[in-house]
């Protein structure tokens, strides 16, 4: 609950809450961290997938979405793209990352674990344009 870890001692544990180490370096919880605001930056919540094995969530913004899922309990798992929308394809999938920040290999399904996977997808503009015409419509 620091940004810091407040000393360097072996025996407080209460030393060592930081997202970076008493030096200054970082730890794993602050590139998980950093990978989920810039993963999240801008977006806003829109929904839970239903699913009895995987955590899925989906935020958006005008131009992009991003799904963050894992698994619970801890397992691995395979999610299938078209478990996440039925049209989604490979090619709108800008990247897929996990808490380290590093690109992860996908195909049509992608192997999720309890480890968060971020999943920016391209919005499809005509279909946003679209609702959203026939949303003023219906007003």
């Amino acid at each position: 609950y620091n940004y810091r870890d407040r000393a360097s001692s072996t025996t407080d544990v209460e030393d060592h809450f930081g997202l970076v180490d008493f030096w200054g370096f970082p730890k794993p919880a602050y590139t998980a961290y950093a990978t989920m605001v810039n993963c999240l930056e801008g977006k806003r919540f829109r929904r839970r997938v239903p699913d009895d094995k995987l955590r899925i969530y989906e935020f958006s913004s005008a131009n992009q979405r991003c799904i963050v899922a894992w698994s619970y309990p801890k397992s691995t798992r395979t999610l299938p793209l078209s478990a996440i929308q039925s049209r989604l394809t490979e090619q709108s999938i800008i990247a897929v990352t996990g808490t380290t920040g590093s690109p992860r290999p996908f195909s049509s399904d992608i192997i999720v674990d309890e480890f968060p996977v971020f999943i920016v997808v391209q919005q499809d503009t005509d279909k946003l344009s679209a609702s959203s015409e026939v949303g003023r419509t219906n007003r």
